[in-house]
This record gives C-alpha cells, structure tokens and sequence, in this order.
C-alpha cells in the first residue's frame, strides 16, 4: 500500500494488504510468509506486524457523485447505498462524507455519529453540468492525509463519468499510492468506464464492486476485511 523510507531511514516501513482471490483480507501472515527484496537482493532481519487486531479506528470518506449526469433514479439507489453502510459500520469507524459536482463540497467531517452520516447522504441532490470525479477523489486522499492511522480508504459511488476534472487517473493512483489510501468504486453493472476505474482501485490497493453483484453488507465486510487486515513491515536498507 505504501512505503516509508524518510522518517526513520535507514529503517524501511512497508504498509502491505494480502487478499484471497474473493477480495478479502487475509490474516496471520508472519516472517515466514513474506519475503523482502531490495534492488534485487534479499533483506535479512525483516519484522512482520500483523496489525489486523489493532483498536485503531477506522477512517472513511464517502464520495458521492451529484452530478446531473446521473438519473434521479440512480442518485436515490446511491444514497439508499451509501446510507445501508453507513448504518451497518461499526462503533469505532469515523465517515466523512463529500459530494461532488461542478464543485467539492464536504458535507461532514469525520464521524461515528451514525444519524449525522446518514443525514448527509440523505441531503445529497443534483446539481452542475460537470462531474468532477477525479477531482473529487483527490480532495478526499487529501482529506484522509491528515489521519495517522493506517486503517483509511475511499469509497466512490459513481456511474464513472468525469467532465471538467483537472486531473488525470495517473494523477489520483500516484497520490493514492503515495498517501496509503486505495480508493474502492460502487458502480453499476451498467457502467461504461469500469475499465477507466479499475485501474484506479486496483493500483491504488482497491477494488471495484458492482452494487448489482452483492448484497451491501457483503460488499462492506469486503471492503472492511481489506483495510483492516493490514501488514506492517519493517527491515533495515542495505
């Protein structure tokens, strides 16, 4: 997910999730499982972490497109979405909430107050004629920065489009890989840029999930199981 080779160098940190081939997390990995490589040699002395047990809370942004290139329609069955889980959340997870348009707008800090979420889902209407997505996505990558913890991620719902964005998907997966942050899509079975996002999820250390294909517990367990079940490593550069 991310590497940190400036605030302790010589001593190298890698943040790393291991997944099944059903997207979820996977746990009780140790030294015996992962081995290091550095400029094509093996690193000796590497300390496994698995930090999947950790009481840390977890941090989510939520965002949603609210762009007119959506139907009413569609808008209502992402809210209905985002709202199911929000509400099936555990106590110690926080949610942001940011919609986009023509413009980003946070609608809700960090929060484990679960009418709050909800309520800023539920406010959410159309506007614009522009789909700022990758934009959109930028700013909550940004907004996460300022979270220590290690159990953070995006999760967008969207139809895929973006008119207007003054950033390019190379530009949200370098930030993304960069921050520790993956971004996860819940799209349509219908969208016309799946492509476009999977890449963006995948490179990112995300996923993407057709709301058509799970039930939305499911797809959070998902989601949860990948963030949460996160692998520190260290070991010194040579």
């Amino acid at each position: 997910n991310s590497i940190d080779g400036k605030t302790d160098f010589p001593r190298i940190k890698l943040n790393l999730t291991v997944v099944d081939p059903d997207n979820r997390g996977i746990t009780g990995l140790d030294e015996e499982n992962i081995l290091v490589y550095e400029d094509g040699y093996r690193v000796n002395y590497v300390k496994v972490k698995d930090i999947s047990s950790s009481k840390d809370p977890l941090y989510l942004v939520f965002a949603i497109d609210s762009s007119r290139s959506i139907s009413r329609e569609y808008l209502e069955k992402i809210k209905k979405n985002a709202g199911e889980i929000a509400e099936s959340a555990v106590e110690n997870d926080r949610i942001a909430v940011i919609r986009f348009n023509d413009q980003v707008k946070l609608l809700n800090n960090f929060s484990s107050n679960r009418m709050e979420i909800v309520n800023s889902i539920k406010s959410v209407e159309r506007h614009g004629t522009k789909t700022l997505m990758r934009d959109g996505i930028y700013d909550s990558i940004e907004f996460l920065t300022h979270v220590k913890s290690s159990r953070k991620g995006v999760v967008v719902f969207t139809d895929g489009k973006d008119e207007g964005s003054s950033l390019s998907g190379d530009d949200i997966i370098k930030f993304g890989k960069d921050s520790g942050v993956p971004v996860y899509f819940i799209t349509s079975s219908a969208c016309k840029n799946s492509t476009h996002l999977g890449r963006i999820s995948k490179l990112t250390g995300g996923t993407l999930i057709s709301c058509g294909e799970k039930n939305l517990t499911l797809v959070y367990r998902v989601i949860l199981s990948r963030i949460k079940n996160i692998y520190e490593i260290y070991y010194q550069s040579i």
